[in-house]
């Protein structure tokens, strides 16, 4: 369990309730259970109850103070925080902690891609006379290009760049977004999320991305960015 940042990086983010325990510990605590033994939330204390949990969580911590209201409340203290900024914040953390980046000696090959998940029955259909160019983010569920080959269905669309299969950052976009458009928006969005250490050292890796960065039309500067295209065999 010490590959857990410790008091992950949400304890600088988010504002301490009145728990005796901070917010990350809590969700430590969620993991931890999560990816052991998973529980219900009322049945998460009763999980602690049977383990070391000063040894899991840290000195003073006991499985009384894991019932499933603090831990509900740190729920809804990380919903309400901005989660695009603050899981890259933990990514980073994670792939710094487990030395991820010291295995390379030059570039850091994120890789970059999308996928289509299709839905069946009925959705309304956009009023794109709502969307402007300043909401290009509106979310809507429509019809796109269906990597499931299911072009009569509705769908919406994952973006997701992980390096050495850590997810780095992903989101949820519009059924009609495009790989093009998609690179366009994450290269500087990625590019913004990382730290300048990790900046200097990326390689971009995508479908497609010579055409997408071709299109771009952005005052950010992202001089130090190595972008390759991925060819289909």
């Amino acid at each position: 369990m010490k590959s857990i940042p410790p008091a992950i990086p949400i304890d600088k983010l988010a504002a301490r309730d009145d728990c005796k325990l901070s917010v990350g510990t809590r969700l430590k605590a969620l993991l931890i259970n999560i990816g052991t033994d998973r529980k219900a939330l009322y049945k998460v204390q009763e999980f602690y109850e049977e383990r070391d949990v000063e040894v899991l969580l840290g000195e003073g911590v006991s499985f009384a103070d894991l019932n499933d209201d603090a831990l509900g409340r740190a729920l809804d203290i990380l919903y309400d925080l901005d989660l695009d900024t603050v899981y890259p914040q933990i990514a980073l953390a994670t792939v710094k902690q487990l030395w991820i980046i010291e295995q390379f000696d030059d570039l850091l090959p994120v890789h970059a891609d999308t996928t289509s998940l299709t839905l069946f029955g009925g959705y309304p259909e956009p009023n794109t006379s709502e969307q402007s160019d300043s909401n290009q983010d509106s979310f809507a569920i429509a019809r796109g290009y269906s990597k499931a080959h299911r072009p009569d269905l509705k769908q919406i669309i994952f973006g997701l760049c992980t390096l050495k299969g850590v997810p780095l950052c992903a989101n949820v976009d519009k059924g009609n977004q495009d790989d093009h458009t998609w690179n366009k928006e994450n290269v500087p969005r990625l590019f913004n999320l990382l730290d300048e250490q990790t900046q200097e050292k990326l390689l971009y890796i995508a479908d497609g991305i010579w055409n997408s960065l071709r299109k771009m039309r952005y005052t950010l500067s992202l001089g130090s960015l190595r972008a390759s295209s991925c060819v289909r065999t």
